[in-house]
């Protein structure tokens, strides 16, 4: 069968609004993970997270995070800020939200806090520190890749 050029652009512009379509549905199934779902009200209180980040440059002594096995352990300065440390552990994992975990600062004799692996994927990791001690608040951020 022999086709002529009016076939051939039919063809063509068929195969095209096919293409289209397939691209279109694949773009809208994809998700986007923001890091969080407030981001313009955190935006406005970018500030504060700067201060945070500050006071904690400030002291002599900073937050040490790091993996040992089977858990995260942050360490506090408790020399400098005393014992009296409360706040907030978010591990925040870039590659899929829904695997965030929040947890309660508890620190031990040690001045430390110790944060369970258990039900996290391997992968990157964000840990961010909120935390406030003698009235003043502090945060610190380090990225952790977790196997």
């Amino acid at each position: 069968m022999k086709m002529n050029w009016g076939t051939g652009i039919l063809v063509l512009i068929i195969l095209f609004f096919i293409t289209m379509f397939v691209m279109v549905y694949i773009a809208f199934n994809q998700r986007v993970d923001l890091v969080t779902k407030n981001y313009y009200e955190k935006e406005l209180a970018y500030q504060k997270d700067i201060n945070m980040q500050q006071n904690e440059l400030d002291l002599k002594n900073s937050v040490i995070i790091e993996q040992i096995p089977g858990k995260i352990s942050i360490t506090f300065p408790t020399k400098e800020v005393g014992m009296e440390i409360k706040g907030e552990v978010r591990c925040y994992r870039p590659a899929d939200s829904r695997d965030d975990k929040l947890f309660a600062i508890a620190i031990d004799s040690l001045g430390q806090c110790k944060v369970p692996l258990t039900n996290m994927r391997s992968g990157l990791w964000n840990v961010i520190v909120n935390w406030e001690a003698n009235g003043k608040e502090f945060m610190t951020q380090k990225k952790l890749i977790i196997e």
